[in-house]
């Protein structure tokens, strides 16, 4: 969770509210302090030094890796640590000074674009743009870090997060917020400089941000080096240290007059808690997984595994109705947002292992005993060794190679998205006409937030699709589309994307109105058309498309009341509808919407308790009832 926390502040308006901005593995205290108390805090020292600053310092969570907890990707968590800042209103006025320590730079820079593209549909977004007048960097890996890339090269074993990702030497995202970003600050030439700091000294692992990386390439001020490696270079030992002294000389160019009083105040600064779940299924069974690779090294796959019997031809039909359904339980207890299609895609990985173990392949009968046993990271080991064999024989069956990559990305995906995304790439690069592959791996790609690829796949999509005459991908594909331009704040483009793929359902759906899934596209691209319209604020439109959407989602639960996707696709009308209803002011219709969704958001959370989505799902129909004051239900924090 993202919190803006005051540190002190001079009686008068302030010269400029300067928020420091820790990196990867950060604490919003402790990366400031080169000793234990608040003696050596040196945000504290800004404020005493520099007369009319505020000063607060960020506190977001960025694990290195998900051994240590979850992290969003870096895009989302630019957008988050934005939201917060906009919430703080002591920030509502005066200059605006960003202080950033590495992987803080980058949301720094990320943040800023997104107000430049916000500017123009939030007046709030615009002013806090004008207002940015300083920002300091760090020790920013403005084009990644070579420890960066040793963590994604041992990323099974390291297990990097979704935000440790992102700094991969050269990674193609950050280029590109690079380039932009530098644009931008040609753009406000004269209203927004920069202090830029360098590392020159190594830690235990090398040197973590080199002098190259840290250059963001902007006019003005050279970067100066400082000695100290890249932890100590945000922990001046005193006042006198280089980067303490510059950068408050820095900061005080800000223009400021003094009032008839002019009081100093430091606020307590609070305990913070480590909020990170403890997800410890996923490291169960990465640990799991683990152990068993080194105890096939130390005694041989045989010594471990007997071969199982093959499945019987007559049985087949019994064991894949066993394992879809098993299956489907699978898709509905992953903590991984899932994307219309992913009971599709794994059921096709499933119906293909099945009939290669009908025809005497030990290994995906194996494979089929894990996905029996919900162990999902040993199945995908197994998928993943048939697809590197099948892949090594390219001459022969590309088409071949690519469905087994294709089928491991269908397993990969109900836990790991990176793992998911690298699967159905490999798939590309076999056949680069797989429209399937192609759509999944922007869908991948747009939950690791990586916009930028995702845009590109989508369109590859809409390109193939005339070829192929898949509509569902082609109406997929134009939500996706039209979600990145809403995550980009481009209203108007992003509900001609919606609308577009709206038009492909309505025909499908009319044209075989018994085909459930047609109909819970429709009642999808009828939900995202409300987003839009209701971001917007054409509120009486917005209100017609979630009630379409919520009446579609009611008649397919009616027609199958045991489908759990089906139960948390209304349930997530019903939310959506009754949010709607209470922006218009409508207390009475919001709750009797948000309690029916809650309801069946209960009824999931208990099925799926491991379901961390469904979880916070349920957590936030709690505090949208409380917040319509219904003292039945408080509000739950998640």
């Amino acid at each position: 969770m993202s919190r803006n926390i005051k540190v002190a502040a001079w009686a008068n308006p302030p010269r400029a509210s300067v928020v420091f901005v820790h990196g990867l593995g950060g604490d919003a205290l402790e990366t400031w302090r080169s000793a234990a108390g608040d003696a050596s805090f040196w945000p504290l020292w800004l404020a005493e030094d520099v007369e009319g600053v505020t000063v607060y310092t960020m506190s977001y969570e960025a694990p290195a890796s998900n051994w240590l907890g979850t992290a969003m990707p870096l895009q989302d968590r630019a957008v988050n640590v934005l939201e917060s800042l906009l919430g703080t209103p002591g920030l509502a006025a005066g200059p605006v000074v960003f202080i950033c320590h590495s992987l803080g730079g980058l949301i720094a820079k990320q943040l800023m674009l997104d107000l430049d593209r916000q500017k123009e549909t939030r007046p709030e977004a615009a002013a806090l743009l004008d207002r940015v007048t300083q920002i300091i960097f760090m020790a920013t890996p403005h084009t990644g870090s070579r420890q960066g890339s040793l963590l994604d090269r041992l990323r099974f074993l390291a297990w990097p997060s979704s935000i440790a990702k992102a700094l991969v030497a050269n990674d193609p995202t950050l280029r590109a917020i690079n380039v932009a970003y530098r644009g931008l600050a040609e753009k406000r030439r004269g209203r927004l400089s920069h202090l830029v700091f360098y590392e020159t000294r190594s830690t235990a692992a090398g040197t973590i941000v080199d002098e190259a990386s840290a250059d963001p390439g902007l006019a003005g001020r050279p970067p100066i080096p400082i000695d100290a490696d890249h932890v100590k270079i945000v922990k001046p030992a005193d006042r006198l240290a280089l980067q303490y002294a510059r950068t408050r000389d820095f900061i005080a160019e800000n223009p400021w007059r003094a009032g008839s009083e002019s009081h100093f105040e430091a606020f307590p600064l609070p305990v913070l808690r480590n909020e990170q779940p403890w997800n410890l299924a996923p490291k169960l069974l990465r640990l799991g997984l683990l152990l068993l690779i080194g105890l096939i090294a130390f005694k041989g796959v045989q010594a471990l595994i007997a071969p199982p019997a093959p499945i019987d031809t007559g049985q087949l039909e019994q064991k894949l109705d066993e394992l879809k359904a098993l299956m489907q339980q699978a898709v509905a207890h992953t903590a991984r947002p899932v994307s219309p299609g992913t009971e599709q895609a794994v059921g096709e990985a499933v119906a293909a292992a099945a009939k290669g173990a009908a025809a005497g392949d030990d290994r995906l009968q194996k494979a089929l005993d894990l996905l029996k046993q919900q162990k999902l990271v040993e199945a995908e080991a197994v998928f993943s060794q048939i697809a590197a064999e099948k892949a090594a024989r390219i001459r022969q069956d590309s088409k071949d190679a690519a469905t087994a990559f294709r089928n491991l990305g269908a397993i990969a995906g109900l836990y790991d998205a990176w793992q998911a995304r690298h699967a159905y790439g490999k798939a590309i690069e076999l056949d680069p006409s797989d429209i399937e592959s192609q759509y999944w791996v922007a869908w991948f790609a747009q939950q690791t937030g990586d916009l930028s690829a995702a845009q590109a796949h989508y369109r590859r999509v809409l390109a193939l699709v005339p070829k192929d005459d898949r509509a569902g991908y082609e109406h997929w594909a134009l939500l996706g589309l039209g979600d990145i331009e809403m995550q980009r704040g481009s209203l108007a483009d992003a509900q001609k994307f919606y609308r577009d793929g709206l038009a492909i359902t309505t025909r499908l759906a009319a044209a075989e109105p018994a085909n459930a899934s047609w109909q819970s596209d429709l009642a999808t691209s009828k939900g995202k058309l409300g987003d839009v319209l209701s971001a917007q604020g054409d509120l009486p439109a917005a209100l017609n498309s979630y009630r379409d959407a919520q009446t579609i989602a009611a008649g397919l639960v009616k027609g199958d009341p045991e489908n759990s996707e089906r139960q948390y696709e209304l349930a997530f009308a019903d939310g959506n509808l009754g949010a709607a209803l209470t922006k218009t002011g409508d207390r009475t219709g919001a709750l009797a919407m948000l309690k029916q969704g809650r309801a069946l958001m209960s009824q999931l959370a208990l099925l799926s308790p491991g379901n961390a989505q469904w979880q916070q799902d349920l957590a936030g129909f709690d505090r949208r009832i409380a917040d319509l004051g219904d003292p039945a239900h408080p509000a739950t924090p998640f």
